[in-house]
């Protein structure tokens, strides 16, 4: 089988990691993928990187003017953004026709689009798939052209019960699947040697010192802020340090240092060989005001860290990738700052009271096996 893989940013975070874990690992398809084009100030730094690595594997990347809709929580807010937005989704109206004319050109059997953003891609002349990792806003859950253009697809796949859970009862025709989310983390092995080393080079003065990240697209939804004011007071009582990972926002990462008591806060910016963090790191945290499973908790347990989530028991359920870890799990009540520092204590006890194994691993192949065969039953499925 032919496929096309459709991608709405271009780097090796998130959504994007995932795909890339697929494209890796898989053997059953003839595989290419579409990334968008820049517009005005956009820069995909990683498209060269990203391209020579993929096409070592034999599969072909191109660049095609795509829409983003922001309709999903924690969307970027900031006047740039929305600009941005708005201009791409101007020129995916105007060229379109380039993508449909390659897609009819090369003959895929099926197209697999890789956020719930790039809806309007989908057309009743290939067979669809949409991969949604988001939650929609309350303007995109009323959007009734999205859920006319699902209902076109050939297959949904969710990666939890809370992606699937906002659709409940709308999507009648697709074939749906839940498939949680792929991770190698084999490669934290090589750093965990080097700790003292990493750790120094991030300013860590106190090689024995807790160590809790929070890693990712730095925004308002994630909770940065609710992290940062428990963990002013978990520190008082806790030798520990909070590294924030990665870039987003302006104004809400002033907002967030503003916020800091204490030097032990480091924002880091963005890392590029994000393994090293997860080599260093004790306790990964989730900030969102709900229950949603981030891809840094999957990252983070694999790598043999514990994790602070939003949440109850119950949640983490439904989701058997991660229930299997859920003795290194501190659920808290979402948006509470007491419960969030009550579980940011209770995990320091466990790491000072328990045996600890870090043992890094991953689910990629068997990811790659399990969604390979849902694409490959549901176009069969169609053929009948």
């Amino acid at each position: 089988m032919k496929a096309l893989f459709i991608d709405n940013h271009i780097g090796f975070y998130g959504a994007q990691k995932s795909l890339i874990a697929f494209l890796e690992n898989d053997d059953k398809f003839q595989k290419a993928v579409v990334y968008p084009k820049a517009i005005l100030f956009q820069k995909f730094k990683d498209y060269d990187k990203i391209k020579k690595m993929l096409e070592a594997r034999g599969i072909s990347t191109y660049q095609f003017y795509l829409p983003l809709y922001k309709n999903y929580k924690g969307a970027p807010t900031t006047f740039r953004f929305k600009i941005a937005n708005f201009v791409r989704n101007i020129f995916w109206k105007i060229h379109k026709r380039k993508l449909y004319d390659f897609i009819k050109k090369e003959n895929f059997d099926f197209i697999h689009l890789n956020s719930l953003t790039l809806w309007d891609i989908i057309n009743k002349n290939s067979n669809y798939f949409c991969h949604v990792r988001e939650l929609l806003s309350e303007k995109g859950l009323k959007d009734k052209k999205v859920i006319e253009k699902l209902n076109t697809c050939r297959g949904i796949i969710f990666i939890d019960e809370a992606t699937r859970k906002q659709f409940e009862n709308n999507l009648t025709k697709p074939k749906i699947a839940i498939i949680e989310n792929p991770i190698d983390m084999t490669n934290v092995l090589k750093h965990i040697n080097k700790k003292d080393e990493i750790k120094k080079n991030y300013g860590i003065e106190d090689l024995n010192a807790i160590i809790i990240s929070i890693i990712g697209k730095i925004r308002e939804f994630k909770g940065v802020d609710l992290i940062i004011k428990s963990f002013n007071e978990f520190s008082q009582n806790e030798n520990s340090y909070l590294l924030i990972v990665g870039d987003g926002d302006k104004n809400y990462i002033q907002k967030c240092k503003s916020l800091s008591k204490t030097n032990k806060i480091l924002f880091v910016g963005e890392e590029p060989e994000i393994e090293k963090i997860y080599a260093i790191t004790d306790i990964v945290a989730r900030g969102e005001p709900e229950f949603c499973i981030g891809r840094t908790v999957y990252e983070g347990l694999f790598s043999g860290c514990l994790a602070l989530q939003p949440g109850t028991y119950d949640d983490i359920k439904k989701h058997p990738e991660i229930f299997k870890f859920s003795n290194k799990i501190f659920l808290y009540e979402p948006t509470n700052i007491d419960d969030l520092t009550k579980a940011m204590m209770l995990a320091a006890n466990y790491l000072k009271t328990s045996k600890v194994e870090r043992n890094p691993g991953g689910n990629a192949k068997d990811y790659a096996e399990k969604l390979a065969e849902y694409f490959i039953i549901s176009i069969n499925k169609n053929k009948d």
